[in-house]
């Protein structure tokens, strides 16, 4: 069994691998090496396994500049961690997540994130779960609302000043390109709606087909916590004249407290329990604050930013 980096003329294997043991819709995988999606990537962020001139198992690594309190940090998101069925329980996959975290630690990373359904596998090699916060609400009747003019979600030309105007700790530096062939892409994959003030903050609904899949605000920006005021009432109000009574909420309100989200109707939290990070480079004071960040819901990994 060999180990090393994928070059970029070995591409396809990557992507076949991932077809094979993921699936995805069409053009998916290829974003990851697509400057038009993904500007970021360097040949030799993906990691291969390699038996003869077969890919059998691969890891992908994406560079993610931030910002926190003024500084840019560079986060490695760990993703495609795919393996062959008949390769599988052979250590492949954590000796290509070695690989990467030597890469990233070589190169001054300053931490990682990652989802997963299977926590235990990446806590033994230093990534523990962040336990980020999301909200549910069992709306009222009889709520202040606020209008809204919906509309299916095309373009984003319009919202990175709106999302890069007031950041919230930690948020993901996103390039023109990234925010439409990334963000946009991810976005259009469902039944998405957008509501936009010009100038003061957008948000971003999805509103699954069945009756029985809760609505989410997938993601929302305000400059200040009247607009967010306003355009979490207009997606509360979205909600309740589809027929629905719960909204669902990615994050917790940036500028605006409980005592809001509990005008809106009863409140249930829970802890997200597959997004993990790991410390590369910050001081351990540094990355216990960042964790704390991520804990309290003052941190958030927008769902449209996952790999």
């Amino acid at each position: 069994m060999t180990f090393r980096p994928v070059a970029d003329g070995e591409q396809a294997q990557a992507l076949s691998l991932w077809q094979a043991v993921f699936g995805a819709p069409p053009g998916y995988f290829e974003r990851y090496y697509q400057a038009d999606a993904d500007p970021s990537y360097r040949e030799g962020d993906t990691f291969g396994a390699w038996q003869g001139d077969q890919l059998v198992s691969a890891v992908h690594l994406c560079r993610r500049p931030v910002v926190w309190d003024g500084d840019e940090l560079l986060c490695g998101g760990i993703a495609n961690v795919a393996t062959l069925p008949e390769f599988r329980r052979r250590g492949l996959s954590r000796r290509l997540l070695e690989m990467a975290i030597a890469k990233m630690e070589r190169e001054g990373f300053h931490y990682s994130l990652l989802g997963t359904g299977v926590p235990g596998h990446y806590a033994a090699l230093g990534w523990e779960l962040t336990h980020a916060p999301r909200a549910k609400v069992n709306l009222k009747a009889d709520f202040p609302t606020a209008e809204a003019d919906w509309q299916r979600l095309g373009t984003t030309d319009a919202l990175p000043p709106l999302y890069a105007a007031r950041p919230r700790p930690l948020q993901f530096v996103r390039a023109p390109s990234y925010f439409d062939g990334w963000v946009g892409w991810n976005w259009r994959g469902y039944p998405t709606y957008l509501s936009t003030r010009p100038g003061l903050g957008y948000l971003v609904l999805v509103v699954p087909e069945a009756e029985n899949e809760i609505i989410f605000a997938t993601e929302w920006r305000a400059i200040d916590a009247a607009t967010e005021r306003a355009l979490l009432q207009a997606a509360a109000a979205e909600v309740l004249r589809r027929g629905r009574n719960q909204l669902g909420l990615e994050a917790l309100p940036q500028h605006t407290g409980s005592d809001f989200l509990n005008s809106l109707g009863a409140v249930t939290t829970q802890q997200d329990k597959g997004s993990m990070a790991r410390n590369l480079s910050l001081p351990d004071d540094r990355y216990r604050q960042l964790m704390q960040s991520y804990r309290t819901g003052e941190a958030v990994w927008w769902m449209a930013d996952g790999f």
